[in-house]
């Protein structure tokens, strides 16, 4: 027979207080750990930029900004953002860095289409990207522009270099044979600068460029809305000495221009640098013009083509006065209807300049936000999410499993106090997370104005992943100041502000006042049922439907209780039942009394 007495009874405690000690701890372990897998951000080293070229393009709605550096001898590209929710906001990088010697940019209607050095043709939204067909030429493309009211690019092209090949087309042969052979059949284009186009993803023979143009040597080119603007430009000795343009519409070419402003409309100088571009009324041109014999001081011209005539605007001018550039160091597009300016300062500071097209041309700066790249923009596994819930639902069985008795039999407390209510439990927590709140107030500007920046693109799925990674950091800090607030307060009065604001106090199961480890422990699990959203709702689960003393994940484990009024500093002194009479309900009064006492 086995004996009972007071030290087995203390060696069984003892056992059962180690047991439960490591499962705490394991649980505690295994909410964290559930935590860090769901939103743990990936780091990503930073790059200098500092370097050429620059790309810039843009449609009605987007602007995207490519820069090009290197990141352990590797050519890398980075991209930039800038959209009509915030027009005077680009963000770098909102998207991956890219491996590759880039080439062209070009936007279309929808999106951003990067041709790099070996052929790759990438379509990048602010979401994802695509691999289009690779480049059909042995040699690179001599210019590359998108349609930017439609979902078209053109790229100029050396004819002699280009491969095109038809839709296979099946040929009859003898009679005799069973079947049919398939013959590949190849594009016939001519030598010298064609334009090519690519739609649905699939590069066509467009047109060759007209004579008047053949002779230049460079190229640039532009589209909107199914017209094609190209340019020839002749160089010499003081820089750009001749620049033609001739439109394709319809397959058919315009005569070509002399592009240079029509007399009494504006100056015209020495040209170091030129972009092409267009807007909603026909072809545009940015042209830099040298200030004397230093062709790396520029003032900077609009010139615009309207009823067959140029026109050309003041040079012009920013905050400081006339603007002055290097265009070494310069790239110009129109985008969302307006003209953007890329530079970079002697610093490396990319800054991004914008120009109304009509009326007031002062450009204005602003510099480029840095949005960190430590989210992933592509949707989670879904295997992730059942591993999360599976691993909470695991300890919250083993929790329910483990302390049954005490969650499912009521506490029996002294005359004139009860179990604290949800409300008053909630409000008090409020109350006690607003001091954690200000301190960390710093922490959170940053991330909140990234959020409030990037959530309204992203679909509500990314948008919530993005908030809650973005957030992670702060979100865990704040929390883990709130529950050191909470322990310092009931270690050293038995209850919080809040909770003595609402008449709340904390006591333990076992008719005390809690012991420090019960105190460290309720306070500890506040980081995870308050940060992890499954943790929060499966204690408030426990609270309103398993355990019968409103008790949550915390309290549960800690063996703690929350009671509405002010607990006793010990275990009251049972007494016998007397006769109900005057003395007994003094008696009541007197006990009730001692529970009040602080």
């Amino acid at each position: 027979m086995r004996r009972s007495g007071p030290h087995s009874t203390a060696r069984q405690t003892r056992r059962a207080s180690a047991i439960g000690g490591a499962f705490r701890i394991g649980a505690i372990s295994m909410f964290i750990g559930a935590g860090a897998f769901a939103s743990a951000p990936a780091g990503v080293a930073d790059v200098e930029f500092r370097r050429q070229p620059y790309f810039v393009a843009g449609n009605d709605t987007s602007v995207w900004i490519a820069l090009v550096g290197e990141r352990d001898g590797q050519s890398i590209v980075r991209l930039m953002y800038g959209d009509d929710v915030a027009p005077t906001v680009f963000t770098s990088p909102t998207l991956p860095d890219r491996f590759g010697e880039l080439q062209a940019l070009a936007a279309t209607e929808e999106n951003a289409v990067l041709v790099y050095a070996d052929g790759t043709i990438e379509a990048q939204s602010f979401l994802r990207s695509e691999i289009r067909p690779v480049w059909p030429a042995v040699r690179p493309p001599m210019a590359v522009c998108g349609d930017a009211v439609g979902p078209d690019v053109y790229a100029l092209a050396d004819g002699e270099s280009v491969r095109l090949a038809r839709p296979p087309t099946t040929t009859a042969t003898r009679p005799t044979t069973k079947g049919a052979a398939t013959t590949q059949a190849w594009v016939t284009v001519p030598r010298g600068p064609v334009v090519l186009r690519l739609r649905h993803r699939r590069w066509d023979y467009v047109a060759a460029l007209p004579e008047s143009l053949r002779g230049a040597g460079r190229w640039r080119i532009a589209a909107r809305g199914g017209r094609v603007d190209a340019y020839g430009l002749r160089e010499g000795s003081g820089g750009i000495e001749d620049v033609r343009c001739a439109s394709l519409l319809d397959g058919n070419w315009s005569e070509a221009q002399r592009v240079a402003p029509s007399a009494g409309s504006g100056r015209e100088g020495s040209c170091a640098a030129l972009w092409v571009s267009a807007d909603p009324h026909g072809p545009l041109v940015v042209r830099a013009e040298a200030i004397g014999s230093d062709a790396r001081t520029c003032r900077l011209q609009v010139m615009w083509r309207k009823e067959q005539t140029w026109y050309a605007s003041e040079p012009l001018r920013d905050d400081e006065g006339e603007l002055r550039v290097d265009p070494r160091r310069l790239a110009a597009a129109v985008g969302r209807k307006a003209l953007h300016l890329v530079r970079r300062d002697d610093d490396g500071t990319i800054r991004v300049g914008l120009s109304a097209l009509d009326g007031d041309r002062t450009v204005r700066w602003c510099a480029v936000r840095n949005i960190r790249n430590d989210v992933s923009l592509t949707p989670r596994p879904g295997y992730l999410e059942f591993i999360e819930a599976g691993a909470i639902l695991f300890v919250l069985s083993l929790i329910v499993w483990s302390r049954q008795a005490s969650l499912t039999t009521p506490v029996r407390l002294p005359p004139g106090l009860e179990i604290a209510p949800l409300w008053r439990r909630a409000l008090g927590m409020v109350i006690d997370l607003l001091p954690a709140c200000l301190v960390t107030l710093p922490l959170w500007i940053e991330p909140l104005s990234d959020v409030t920046w990037l959530m309204p693109r992203l679909e509500q799925e990314l948008a919530q992943r993005f908030f809650a990674t973005r957030t992670m950091a702060p979100t865990y800090i704040t929390l883990t100041f709130h529950a050191l607030y909470c322990f310092g307060w009931e270690y050293a009065l038995g209850t919080t502000p809040g909770k003595h604001l609402l008449g709340c106090r904390v006591y333990s199961e076992a008719g005390e006042s809690p012991g420090v480890s019960q105190l460290l422990l309720r306070s500890a699990l506040r980081v995870a049922e308050l940060g992890i959203s499954l943790v929060g709702i499966s204690s408030l689960f426990m609270m309103v439907v398993i355990s019968r003393n409103r008790q949550r994940i915390g309290d549960a484990m800690a063996g703690t209780l929350v009671i509405h009024g002010i607990a006793p500093v010990a275990r009251p002194v049972a007494r016998p039942v007397g006769t109900r009479g005057a003395a007994s309900v003094e008696d009541s009064e007197d006990e009730a009394e001692s529970w009040r006492e602080p």
